[in-house]
């Protein structure tokens, strides 16, 4: 998966050796300690928001401590909660308002990441930016996500991509939490990933909500299929073996496909 040369050498009534080739490090990036965690080189790190204050929600303390760190480092002023009811008291005790709040979804004690965020949007009247960590691509996990304006990352996560997409949110005003209203036209819509569980996954929270789905395994094979349709989405993977997503939108572009990307 990782896309290293494996080798195996065996003979009979001595035994096997076996061997994988890693590239070394050329002195930028090093390897997280963390598992979960990837970590990226420090020039591809966005310019932070000044003074933006994040909460992270996350009862594994080596990952709450190595994100706090990695985030100090990266400029930003960061508070730490071990699950959500602890969050809570710590917005209301401490009277503090997060600029953004990072948190697993999987929490115990009662409260999941998606249930705290509207708890704590309620309670301090402001649309919060709320990014959601999670390894559970389940139908009901990505729904209750995507229904409630966050952003989710998959774990592992790189580091790169979350410092990017802090960036994005905390240059978004703030505002007063809106209801969120599901989209009542169902048009159709073209899910391209190379991973048969998130395909089925987003295939079916997407059914779910009345969308005629069509899934793809990779770009080629939407490319080949495809014909202009009006209404019509393409809900994409950026990094896809062979052609990337990219540029498969730009491939799309000559026939009428907008895309936009996130």
């Amino acid at each position: 998966m990782l896309g290293h040369q494996i080798r195996v050498r065996s003979l009979p009534g001595k035994g096997s050796v076996f061997s994988i080739e890693v590239p070394m490090a050329t002195g930028g990036a090093a390897a997280s300690p963390i598992p979960g965690l990837e970590v990226a080189p420090p020039a591809a790190v966005a310019t932070p928001t000044p003074s933006a204050t994040i909460l992270i929600i996350e009862d594994d303390p080596e990952v709450r401590e190595y994100l706090a760190l990695f985030l100090n480092e990266a400029g930003y002023h960061t508070v730490t909660a071990i699950d959500g009811p602890a969050a809570l008291a710590l917005s209301a005790d401490a009277g503090q308002r997060p600029d953004l709040v990072l948190a697993d979804y999987n929490l115990p004690n009662g409260l999941t990441g998606v249930e705290v965020s509207q708890r704590l949007r309620r309670e301090l009247d402001l649309e919060i930016p709320f990014i959601i960590l999670t390894g559970d691509i389940s139908t009901g996990a990505l729904r209750d996500i995507a229904l409630h304006d966050c952003v989710q990352f998959s774990k592992p996560v790189k580091l790169r991509e979350l410092t990017q997409a802090i960036v994005k949110l905390l240059a978004r005003p703030l505002a007063p939490p809106v209801e969120i209203a599901l989209v009542s036209r169902k048009s159709r819509v073209f899910v391209v990933d190379d991973d048969l569980q998130v395909r089925g996954a987003l295939a079916a929270v997407l059914e779910d909500e009345g969308h005629a789905v069509t899934a793809f395994a990779s770009c080629e094979a939407f490319l080949d299929a495809y014909r202009p349709e009006k209404d019509a989405c393409l809900l994409i993977d950026a990094y896809l073996p062979g052609m990337s997503g990219c540029n498969c939108c730009a491939s799309c572009a000559p026939k009428g496909v907008i895309c936009r990307r996130s």
